[in-house]
C-alpha cells in the first residue's frame, strides 16, 4: 500500500473554493478540505505528482513534514534538525528554504530561513559528515517553513516554485497577470462549462463552439490559458523541471506515465472549431504574445493581431458564436495624460456591447471605479490579486439591454462626442485658459524666485517647484533639466467630486505650463497615491523611453512614462554629495540601491569598488546603464540582483560605506514575507553592521513620516542625526519628511 502524506496546496486568494473543486475533479476519491489560502489533503506521493501536472489554479504544492508551537527561534533549529531529510533527498542535492511569516514573535524570515537551512546541514553531517549546497536561485530541493502567529509548518515544495508557471512563456517577457490567476478567472466566467460540454448530443446540434476574445492581450496569458482548457491540455505539460523529480520517493515510470495519460489527453481537434482571437494596439507585446502560443503549441488556433480597440469591428467575423471576452485593462491614471483611464474603459465597454452581443464579458481592472466606466451593470464583482497587485474582477453578460450607451452622467451620448484632453498631445475640450489659476499662479512664481539664486550657483538643473503648497492644490512639480515638468498629483480625499478633483488637476497642469513655460509634449503626469501595508510602486506602462539629466557632473538615465519614480530622488543630492566627498579609498555597499545613483556618486569619489544590491532586475539593469553612461566599469562596480537581508546574511565582504534606503513596505517576488522599515530596520541595521569595518559608517535613510529609530540602535551604534544637513532648498519648506542618520560601531 502506497505511504501517505499531507499535502498543502496554495491558490491565489479568493479562489479557495474553486481550487477544491478543480483538485476534486483531478483526482476523485481524495477528501479534500478548503482552507485559508488553499487546500489540505492526504494521499499518495503519486496523488501530489498528478495536481502539479493538471492544477491550473494552484500556486505550490506543499508535503508536509513537521508541525509544532515554536516558543523561540532555537526551536525552530531543533525541528529542522530531527525531520529525516535523507529519507527524501540525497546530499548530493542542492536546497533552498524559502519562509512565509505571519506572525508578530517573529520577524526575520531570513534568519528563520538560515535556521532551517542549519538543521538540514547538520542533519546530514550527522550522518555522513557532509551537507547539501544551497542554491538559492535554481535549488533541485525548495523547502518551505511557514509561521502564523505561533505555530509552524514545515514542508517539502515538490512543485518547486509557483506552478503559475507553465514553460511556455518566453524568457524574460514581461507577464502582467500570472497564468493560475487567468486560468482562475476564465473558470469563474464559465470557460470551462462552455468549451468542455459532455453530452454529445448537444455538441452535434451545435455549429461550432463559443469563440473566445482578448481585445488587450498583452502577451497572450488570457489566450493561452483559454485554449490549454478548451485542448483539455495539462498545464503543467510543458514545464521541465520539478522539485519532485529530485526526491527518493520519485519513480520516472510512475511520472511518465502520468505524462504520457496527460499527452493522449490532450485533444488539439476539440479545439479547432474554438474560434481564439487576441487583439492589443502595442506590437511589441503581439510579437511577444505570438512567441508564447507557439511555444504552447497553439500557432495555428489562435488568431493575434495589432489593432486599437477603437478599430476591433474591423476584425471581426460577425458570425462568432457567443462565448467570453476577457480582458485586462490597464490601472490607474493614463501615462503622461491629465485625463485618468475612465474614457479608455468607456471606449472599451462601448466596443464590447457593440460587437459582442450574447457573449458573457470577465474583466480585470484597478478598483471598482474604475470597473464601472465600461458602463455595464455586474453580475459579479470579486477582489483579487495578481501577486501583491491589488485587482477588481467583474464578470457581465452583454445584451440587447446595453445597446444604449451612455455617459457618465446618464446622458445618451455618441462615442463621437465623447472627447478627452491629454497635456502631451495638446487636445483640449476647453481652452487652457479657463483652467489658469492665478492663486497657483501667484505661488510658483515666489517658489521659483525663492529658488533662483540657489539653483543658479549650485548649477541646478532639476528641482522641486511645487509640493502642494496650497490644499486645494494637492501635488508636486518638479522640473528636470529645465525643460521637462514632472507632475505627481496625490489623490484627492473621497469627499472631493471627481469633476472638481479632475477640473483643479488641469488647473495645476495648466498653469504651470505657463508659468515655466515648458512645452506641453514636455509635461509628464501621475498620481501618487498613500501606500498602504503590502503596497509597493509598480511599473506603470511599456514606453521604455529614457531621458537623461546632469547632476554634479554625473549623467543618468531618468524615465517619465514608465514608472511613478523617474530613476533619481532629487531630494537625495545632498547624501549622494556626501557619499562622494566621503568614497575615496574606500568600498562602498548600496543596499535598495534603485538605480544606482548613490554608487556612481561613490565611484566619482574615488571609491575602490562599489556593491549595487536591488532584488528589481529592471533597476539592476538601469543602474548597469548608469554607470556605463558615465564611463565606469563594471568590474569593480558590482550590481547584485537579490534580496537585501539574504545578501547580507550569505556576504563575507567589509565594507567602509554602506548606504541603506529602504522602501516604507515592500512585498516583492523575492520575498514570500513582508519587509516593513518600522519593525524590520534593527534587524536590517543590525545584519549591516556585521559587514561593516571596524571606522566603517552606515548612512541610513528613510522617508517613512512617523519613522522612529529602534531604541536598541542607540546602545549598539554612536547615532547622529543629519536630517537637518541633507535637506536642500526645493525640499525645506513642508519640514523634513525624509530622516537620516549617520551610524557608527559603539566599540
Amino acid at each position: 500500500m502506497a505511504k501517505s502524506y499531507r499535502f498543502f496546496v496554495t491558490c491565489p486568494s479568493g479562489f479557495e473554493y474553486q481550487l477544491v473543486k478543480e483538485l476534486k475533479n483531478i483526482i476523485p476519491s481524495l477528501p479534500i478540505e478548503q482552507k485559508q489560502g488553499g487546500a489540505e489533503f492526504t494521499g499518495s506521493f503519486s496523488n501530489g505528482l498528478k495536481i502539479c501536472l493538471w492544477s491550473r489554479i494552484a500556486g505550490k504544492a506543499l508535503l508536509a513534514l513537521e508541525d509544532f508551537n515554536p516558543h523561540d527561534e532555537k526551536e525552530i533549529y531543533e525541528r529542522a534538525k530531527r525531520i529525516k531529510w535523507s529519507d527524501f533527498f540525497y546530499k548530493e542535492k542542492t536546497i533552498a528554504v524559502d519562509t512565509t511569516l505571519v506572525s508578530k514573535t517573529f520577524t526575520n524570515s531570513s534568519y528563520l530561513s538560515l535556521l532551517v537551512k542549519d538543521g538540514i546541514s547538520d542533519h546530514f553531517r550527522t550522518i555522513s559528515g557532509s551537507r547539501p549546497n544551497v542554491d538559492k536561485q535554481d535549488a533541485d530541493i525548495r523547502i518551505n517553513l511557514f509561521v502564523s502567529k505561533n505555530s509552524a509548518t514545515i514542508s517539502l515544495d515538490i512543485s518547486g516554485g509557483s506552478l503559475h508557471q507553465r514553460g511556455y512563456r518566453r524568457k524574460g517577457a514581461v507577464a502582467p497577470l500570472k497564468e493560475n490567476l487567468a486560468a482562475a478567472l476564465l473558470e469563474r466566467a464559465g470557460w470551462n462549462e462552455m468549451v468542455l460540454q459532455k453530452n454529445m448530443e448537444q455538441l452535434q446540434q451545435d455549429i461550432g463552439k463559443p469563440a473566445f476574445v482578448d481585445p488587450m492581450c498583452g502577451s497572450g496569458t488570457f489566450l493561452i490559458e483559454a485554449a490549454m482548457i478548451a485542448s483539455s491540455t495539462a498545464p503543467g505539460l510543458l514545464r521541465k523541471n520539478f522539485s519532485f523529480q529530485h526526491l527518493r520517493q520519485f519513480k520516472n515510470e510512475e511520472w511518465k506515465a502520468l505524462v504520457d495519460e496527460a499527452y493522449k489527453a490532450r485533444d488539439l481537434e476539440a479545439l479547432s472549431p474554438v474560434r481564439i482571437f487576441g487583439f492589443d494596439i502595442d506590437g511589441e507585446a503581439i510579437r511577444i504574445s505570438k512567441e508564447n502560443i507557439k511555444s504552447a503549441g497553439f500557432s495555428s488556433c489562435i488568431d493575434v493581431k495589432k489593432t486599437n480597440i477603437a478599430d476591433i469591428e474591423k476584425h471581426l467575423d460577425k458570425n462568432l458564436k457567443p462565448g467570453l471576452v476577457a480582458i485586462n485593462l490597464p490601472y490607474g491614471k493614463r501615462l503622461g495624460s491629465d485625463e485618468d483611464l475612465s474614457p479608455l474603459y468607456q471606449l472599451a465597454g462601448e466596443k464590447i456591447k457593440e460587437n459582442f452581443e450574447g457573449f458573457k464579458v470577465i474583466a480585470l481592472s484597478g478598483d471598482e471605479e474604475l470597473s464601472r466606466s465600461l458602463g455595464m451593470k455586474p453580475l459579479q464583482v470579486n477582489t483579487v490579486y495578481n501577486g501583491s497587485i491589488k485587482s477588481v474582477s467583474a464578470i457581465f453578460s452583454i445584451d440587447s439591454r446595453y445597446r444604449e450607451k451612455t455617459d457618465l452622467s446618464g446622458q445618451e451620448a455618441s462615442s463621437s462626442d465623447r472627447k478627452t484632453s491629454s497635456a502631451q498631445n495638446g487636445e483640449a475640450e476647453t481652452p487652457a485658459s479657463v483652467y489658469f489659476s492665478e492663486m497657483l499662479a501667484n505661488r510658483l512664481r515666489k517658489n521659483i524666485k525663492a529658488l533662483r539664486k540657489w539653483k543658479t550657483k549650485e548649477s541646478i538643473t532639476s528641482y522641486r517647484i511645487y509640493d502642494a503648497d496650497i490644499p486645494e492644490y494637492s501635488a508636486s512639480i518638479d522640473v528636470y533639466e529645465d525643460k521637462f515638468l514632472y507632475i505627481q498629483e496625490y489623490a484627492p480625499p473621497a469627499e472631493i467630486p471627481e469633476k472638481k478633483a479632475d477640473r483643479r488637476l488641469k488647473e495645476i497642469i495648466y498653469t504651470a505650463q505657463n508659468i515655466t513655460g515648458i512645452n506641453y509634449k514636455n509635461i509628464n503626469v501621475r498620481q501618487k497615491k498613500r501606500q498602504k501595508k503590502g503596497e509597493q510602486y509598480k511599473k506603470r506602462g511599456e514606453e521604455g523611453v529614457y531621458d537623461i539629466v546632469q547632476e554634479d557632473g554625473l549623467s543618468f538615465y531618468v524615465n517619465f512614462y514608465d514608472y511613478l519614480d523617474t530613476g533619481i530622488f532629487l531630494d537625495h543630492r545632498i547624501i549622494r554629495k556626501m557619499i562622494r566627498e566621503l568614497s575615496a579609498g574606500k568600498k562602498m555597499l548600496n543596499l535598495f540601491s534603485y538605480t544606482g545613483t548613490a554608487s556612481v556618486y561613490a565611484a566619482a569619489g574615488g571609491a575602490l569598488s562599489t556593491t549595487s544590491v536591488d532584488t528589481n532586475s529592471t533597476y539592476c539593469s538601469w543602474a548597469e546603464r548608469n554607470f556605463l553612461l558615465n564611463k565606469m566599469g563594471l568590474k569593480t562596480n558590482k550590481i547584485i540582483k537579490a534580496d537585501c537581508m539574504d545578501f547580507l546574511a550569505k556576504d563575507n565582504e567589509l565594507y567602509d560605506i554602506i548606504f541603506i534606503d529602504p522602501p516604507t513596505f515592500s512585498n516583492s517576488k523575492s520575498r514570500e514575507d513582508f519587509f516593513d522599515i518600522q519593525a524590520d530596520h534593527s534587524s536590517l541595521i543590525t545584519l549591516a553592521a556585521e559587514k561593516l569595518k571596524k571606522d566603517g559608517i552606515i548612512i541610513f535613510s528613510s522617508n517613512f513620516k512617523k519613522f522612529k529609530l529602534d531604541d536598541n540602535i542607540s546602545t549598539l551604534f554612536f547615532v547622529s542625526n543629519i536630517t537637518e544637513q541633507t535637506v536642500s532648498p526645493d525640499f525645506e519648506r513642508h519640514g523634513y519628511l525624509r530622516h537620516c542618520w549617520i551610524l557608527k560601531k559603539d566599540k
